[in-house]
């Protein structure tokens, strides 16, 4: 409904502005097939958003075909060039499917100004209701959105640190030694930042722990790309507004800009690993039927809860990657009572829940864990 909703206000005339199309009257851009993100594409890309909000046709130089027919192509090809490590923009996350900007992409002189292009495509894909070939984690979203990151977003960028940020909560720290400066590797050399002024002279204890893991997950989700996403979001909000993205959740988005997998339940099943469970426990005969019983859209939601992103792997399940490489989904029982949520690893594609007592109860908790954000707020 939301989705509908967001095209009804950027496209309020849109049944008529599609049934007048004059194919004459198109914007026609001629690109390098063999160059995406070329000079053709840069001329392309530093149009006004006005012109381009307007429809318009791609050419590839050399080829015979130009129409409207060829624009899916091209956001499809430069969507997945803008991914490409020789420009490092962007870097895959543990998980190996997801993307979020590189701390170093300032290898790269341009790289705010690619940043901002990129932010465009994505923002003129939407506006278009193109779709790309890309997955970025939940806590990028969440900064386009503007919704607070959590501790547990940072699990699929680095699952070692997310473990080591766990335990440093769950465990008496006072004589560890640590204080609030904190050690960074950039372009191979090593150096310290301070969290708070004067941190280095600042321990950490038990009082003050929790701001200490909340200030290095965010040093490392936020401000060591902080001029990336900034440069983003500013190309982005060309075409989707601050105020209406924030309609939407990072799941939510993340489908809007890569649309609805097929998704085949029986290869999802046959490629499924479990902990503390096995395929024949009723709770999991439960699971599989409520799945099945899913809508598209609440299929695609349990897929991107559960590793991180939407889409299916080519050459489906057995594919899926994880932090370590190939790694199968899993059910593992939570050891809670019933009145926990599902939780999920994505970087090991493990969903979680506790034995709940009938199927019903199930499908509400996963519901409402899809629906819902776990973890604390990191300000």
């Amino acid at each position: 409904i939301r989705r509908e909703w967001i095209y009804s206000v950027i496209h309020p005339n849109e049944t008529e502005r599609l049934s007048d199309i004059d194919p004459n009257q198109l914007n026609n851009f001629e690109v390098e097939r063999n160059s995406i993100l070329g000079d053709p594409c840069h001329s392309l890309m530093t149009s006004s958003a006005e012109k381009l909000k307007k429809y318009f046709a791609i050419k590839f130089k050399g080829e015979p075909g130009v129409g409207p027919g060829l624009v899916r192509e091209w956001f499809y090809l430069v969507s997945s060039e803008l991914l490409n490590p020789n420009y490092a923009l962007f870097q895959p996350s543990a998980d190996g499917v997801t993307y979020q900007p590189n701390p170093n992409s300032s290898v790269n002189s341009d790289h705010l100004a690619y940043f901002r292009f990129a932010g465009r495509i994505v923002g003129l894909a939407i506006y278009h209701r193109q779709l790309l070939d890309v997955c970025f984690t939940t806590s990028f979203f969440k900064h386009l959105l503007g919704i607070p990151i959590n501790i547990n977003d940072v699990e699929c960028i680095d699952p070692d640190f997310h473990q080591n940020m766990v335990w440093l909560l769950n465990n008496n720290i006072n004589d560890m030694g640590l204080t609030f400066e904190v050690l960074l590797e950039e372009f191979g050399k090593r150096h310290t930042i301070e969290l708070i002024p004067e941190g280095k002279n600042i321990d950490v204890n038990e009082k003050n722990k929790l701001q200490y893991v909340t200030l290095y997950c965010n040093m490392k989700m936020t401000h060591l790309i902080e001029q990336q996403i900034f440069s983003f979001k500013e190309g982005f909000n060309e075409f989707i507004p601050v105020n209406l993205a924030r309609m939407f959740s990072p799941a939510e988005l993340q489908l809007l800009i890569s649309g609805l997998p097929e998704i085949d339940i029986e290869d999802w099943k046959k490629h499924t690993n479990y902990l503390d469970y096995n395929e024949n426990d009723e709770i999991i005969k439960w699971f599989w039927e409520i799945v099945k019983e899913f809508s598209l859209l609440e299929k695609a939601r349990l897929l991107q809860f559960s590793t991180g992103c939407s889409k299916v792997p080519v050459g489906g399940f057995q594919n899926l990657q994880g932090s370590t490489g190939t790694v199968l989904f899993a059910i593992s029982r939570m050891n809670q009572n019933e009145t926990f949520l599902p939780q999920a690893s994505t970087c090991f594609n493990l969903l979680k829940f506790p034995q709940y007592q009938s199927k019903q109860q199930l499908k509400e908790k996963l519901l409402s864990a899809l629906d819902g954000q776990v973890g604390f707020e990191l300000a």
